[in-house]
C-alpha cells in the first residue's frame, strides 16, 4: 500500500488487514491513523514506512504484528513524524532482527506516546529496539508493562528526547547482551520520571544509563527496580543528573554480576533534597562499596543534602566517611599527605570532631597530675615560708596544670618548682615533653575548630 505524499480529511482506518509488502506512507499528512489487529510484513524494507508524516489527530496501532528486516529505519520508521495528539502501540508485537523495531528519532507527539501492557518488540542491532532520539513528547512516554529485546544493541535508546513525563514501570522487562546499556537515557529532559516494578537486565554491559539526564520534578527510581548488569561499567548510571524535586532511590536489587562493586554510578548526580527509600547508612555502604573509584562529589552532594535539612551531624558523618574512602582509596598521593590525613582522622576526626583534642588535652593533664602527685622532686622555693621541704598536694596539682595545660598559669610554681636532682630532671624533661604535647593537641583543636584542616 503507497500512501506516500497523499493528504486526507479523514481517519484512514484499516481492520484485520493483511499487507505482506507492507505500507508506505512517506510524507503523508493525514488527519488520522488506524490500523487494529493487521500484519504487515517487508523483507528489506520497513513494514510501516512513515518518515516525515504528518498526522494531525494521532495515531493507534492496535494488536498488530509488523514483522520487517530493516536495517536502517525499523520494522516501523516514524523518522520525523508528527503526530497531533497520542500515539499508541497497544498490544501490538513488532519484530526486525536486522534493526530497530520502532524508528522513532527527531518524532514530534502532541500527545503522548503509549508503549504499553501487551507490546513486544524485538530488535537486533546497535541502533536500538526502540529508537527515540531527540524525539519531543509533550506528555507521557509510557512504557508500563512493555517487553523489548535486543541481544546485539540497547532495547531503548532515546538520548536527547524531550517528555513531560516518562514511565517505566509495572512489569516492563527489558533485556540485551552487549555493552552498550540496555536502556539508555542520556541528556533526556522530563518534568518527572519514575523506573519501578521492573525488570532490566544485560549479560554484558550496564542496564540503564541516564548520564546527564534533567529531571525538573521528583525521579522514582526503585520500589521494585531489579536491574543486573555485567562488565566493568556500572549497572545503573546518572552521572551528571540533575534532579529538581524528591529523589526515591532503592537500589538494593541492582547488581552487577562480574563486578559486584560496581553496581551505580552517581558521580555529578545533583538533588536539592535528602533522597529517601534508602536510609543513610546503606547509602553511605554504597558510596563506598558499589561504585567503584572513589569519587567525591556524590559524598559532598549527600552531605549537602543533609545539612540544608538541618542534619548537621548526618552531614558530618558523611564526610568522615568520604574522607575515610579517599584514604583507603589512595586517592590521596604521598606518604605525608596520608599520614596527615591518618592522624587528623584520629585526633580530630578529619577536622569534622574537634572535641577529640580536647580529650587528648585532658589526658596531658591527668598525666601531669599524676607526675607531679607522686614524684619526689618538688619542693618548696626560696620565697615559701619552709624552702626545700616537700610542696602541698594543692601546689602539685597547680604545678601540674603549668606544665601541661597551654595558656593556663596558676603561679604555682612561685612557691613549688622542681627540685635540681636527678629526680628534677627527669620531671623536667617529662614536663618539657607534656607541654609540647598539650600545644599540639591545642593546635589541631584550633585547626579543627576554624575548618583549617577539613580544607586540606
Amino acid at each position: 500500500m503507497d500512501l506516500d505524499n497523499m493528504k486526507t480529511e479523514t481517519w484512514l482506518m484499516l481492520d484485520s488487514c493483511f499487507l505482506p509488502e507492507g505500507m508506505s506512507a512517506e510524507n503523508a499528512d493525514l488527519l488520522g491513523f488506524q490500523l487494529n489487529e493487521c500484519l504487515l510484513t517487508s523483507t528489506a524494507e520497513p513494514a510501516l514506512n512513515m518518515p516525515n508524516a504528518n498526522v494531525r489527530s494521532g495515531i493507534l496501532i492496535w494488536k498488530c504484528t509488523i514483522r520487517a528486516a530493516a536495517v536502517l529505519g525499523g520494522a516501523v520508521n516514524m523518522l520525523a513524524t508528527k503526530v497531533g495528539g497520542s500515539l499508541n502501540f497497544g498490544g501490538s508485537k513488532l519484530y526486525n532482527y536486522s534493526g530497530p523495531g520502532i524508528g522513532g528519532d527527531n518524532m514530534r507527539v502532541s500527545g503522548s506516546l503509549f508503549l504499553r501492557r501487551g507490546l513486544e518488540v524485538h530488535g537486533g542491532g546497535a541502533l536500538g529496539a526502540v529508537r527515540l532520539n531527540r524525539a519531543r513528547i509533550d506528555n507521557a512516554v509510557d512504557f508500563s508493562g512493555a517487553r523489548l529485546c535486543n541481544e546485539t544493541g540497547p532495547a531503548i535508546s532515546a538520548d536527547s528526547m524531550v517528555a513531560d513525563t516518562l514511565q517505566i514501570r509495572n512489569g516492563f522487562t527489558a533485556e540485551s547482551t552487549r555493552a552498550s546499556a540496555t536502556i539508555r537515557l542520556p541528556n533526556v529532559k522530563v518534568a518527572t520520571a519514575e523506573i519501578s516494578k521492573a525488570v532490566v537486565k544485560n549479560g554484558a554491559g550496564p542496564a540503564i544509563m541516564a548520564d546527564g539526564m534533567v529531571v525538573g520534578g521528583d525521579l522514582l527510581l526503585g520500589r521494585g527496580l531489579e536491574a543486573t548488569g555485567s562488565g566493568i561499567t556500572q549497572t545503573l548510571s546518572l552521572d551528571g543528573a540533575s534532579i529538581g524535586g524528591l529523589l526515591l532511590f532503592e537500589p538494593s536489587q541492582v547488581t552487577n554480576l562480574s563486578a559486584p562493586d560496581r553496581r551505580v554510578s552517581i558521580n555529578g548526580l545533583t538533588y536539592p533534597r535528602v533522597p529517601f527509600g534508602i536510609d543513610l547508612k546503606e547509602m553511605i555502604s554504597l558510596l563506598r562499596h558499589g561504585v567503584g573509584d572513589y569519587a567525591s562529589q556524590p559524598y559532598q552532594q549527600l552531605a549537602a543534602a543533609h545539612r540544608a535539612a538541618g542534619h548537621e551531624s548526618e552531614a558530618r558523618a558523611i564526610l568522615r566517611a568520604q574522607r575515610r574512602h579517599q584514604i583507603d582509596s589512595h586517592a590521596l598521593t604521598g606518604r605525608s599527605a596520608r599520614l596527615w590525613a591518618r592522624t587528623t582522622g584520629l585526633l580530630l576526626g578529619y577536622g569534622y570532631q574537634p572535641w577529640r583534642t580536647l580529650v587528648g588535652l585532658l589526658a596531658v593533664a591527668i598525666i601531669a597530675i599524676c607526675l607531679c602527685l607522686t614524684s619526689p622532686a618538688l619542693v618548696h622555693t626560696k620565697n615559701s615560708p619552709s624552702p626545700g621541704t616537700p610542696c602541698r598536694t594543692g601546689e602539685r596539682i597547680g604545678v601540674a596544670i603549668d606544665l601541661s595545660v597551654p595558656l593556663i598559669k596558676t603561679n604555682a610554681r612561685i612557691q613549688c618548682d622542681i627540685a635540681g636532682t636527678a629526680a628534677g630532671d627527669r620531671l623536667a624533661v617529662t614536663g618539657w615533653l607534656l607541654q609540647a604535647l598539650a600545644w599540639g593537641f591545642a593546635t589541631l583543636f584550633v585547626a579543627g575548630f576554624t575548618g583549617a584542616v577539613r580544607k586540606s
